[in-house]
């Protein structure tokens, strides 16, 4: 059950819908959002079976693929969508105007609703009571200025963007390599999908197999072309598709964060944290990248980027050599 719904009915009414032929029971919504952000100018994304997840009954016996580990590495997309399903037979419905949507369905079934989700936003909030009819007298959550600060810093548009190819003229096929069972292009996007900030992962790419097997992971592609030299050419020269993919209509507002496709262990916490930083920072910088404290014995690894900071974070130089020039000592290979 999301946080978002209030139950009014008697949850013994629930469980007693319960079937054991089916793997999980909910309320079959056909919701299709018209519109292109939700409350606080959140992305509001449009997919299969959208508000599904939102209450369930789960019959563990039958969800033998519903595992930690599953939830742990599937994307956000694989989830709603039941993809750890062999099948939408395997999905009861649950009847009796559970879930009723507030502000999509119509108001006049809320009145014999037993549980209400308000998945536009609630009233609690004061942007939204002028959709709920009369503003109560006091306010129902007190939000303190610090917390209306972090509140705005998370509704900036956000999209993660992974450039890859077949054709790498070091080690070709290098994301389709095997790590762990999974080839490493998946493990990438797997992981940018664990992160909370970006409203969408994207693929970009020339190959029409590498965009063929990121659907059959459950991700979209955007095709570029081969021409590009670089993951920031090939992100750049579909730009414009990104802003329309991450339903951004405030292009200047939203951040495309470039997560390499040779990345397969990138932590989702430091896609997060980008998200934040940019959105805390003013003036608003034009690029970020994350940094950390380099050990001495990697300061001469030429496989490691160093980078030179200014004294207010700014990034000065970027050099594969020791940055500046480590005297006596010979270059790790």
């Amino acid at each position: 059950m999301d946080c978002d719904m209030l139950c009014r009915g008697d949850i013994a009414e629930l469980w007693a819908q319960r079937e054991d032929n089916f793997a999980l029971l909910c309320v079959h919504h056909d919701h299709q959002p018209s519109e292109s952000q939700k409350f606080l100018s959140d992305v509001q994304s449009p997919y299969p079976k959208k508000n599904w997840s939102s209450l369930m009954l789960l019959n563990c016996s039958r969800c033998t693929a519903f595992t930690l580990e599953y939830v742990n590495t599937a994307s956000g997309l694989d989830l709603h969508r039941f993809n750890w399903l062999s099948g939408d037979h395997k999905i009861g419905a649950i009847q009796g105007g559970w879930n009723h949507l507030v502000g999509v369905q119509d108001s006049a079934l809320a009145k014999d609703s037993p549980l209400l989700h308000w998945t536009l936003g609630g009233p609690w909030f004061r942007e939204q009571r002028a959709h709920h009819g009369r503003p109560p007298r006091r306010r129902v959550v007190r939000r303190p200025r610090r917390c209306l600060q972090a509140l705005r810093m998370l509704v900036l548009p956000c999209i993660v963007a992974v450039p890859a190819r077949l054709e790498s003229s070091r080690l070709p096929d290098k994301v389709m390599a095997d790590i762990g069972g999974k080839p490493m292009l998946q493990r990438v996007l797997l992981s940018c999908g664990l992160a909370t900030a970006p409203a969408a992962v994207l693929l970009c790419t020339d190959s029409p197999d590498l965009a063929a097997s990121a659907a059959s992971w459950g991700f979209d592609a955007i095709l570029t072309s081969s021409a590009c030299e670089s993951g920031s050419e090939r992100i750049a020269s579909v730009a414009d598709q990104l802003l329309v993919r991450g339903c951004s209509s405030e292009s200047a507002s939203t951040l495309i964060i470039n997560v390499q496709g040779d990345q397969p262990f990138i932590d989702p916490a430091v896609i997060n944290a980008m998200a934040a930083e940019f959105s805390r920072r003013s003036p608003t910088p034009e690029v970020l990248t994350p940094v950390y404290r380099l050990s001495s014995e990697k300061v001469q690894n030429p496989n490691v980027v160093k980078t030179l900071l200014a004294a207010d974070g700014r990034a000065l130089y970027f050099s594969r050599s020791a940055v500046p020039h480590v005297r006596d000592i010979d270059p790790v290979h």
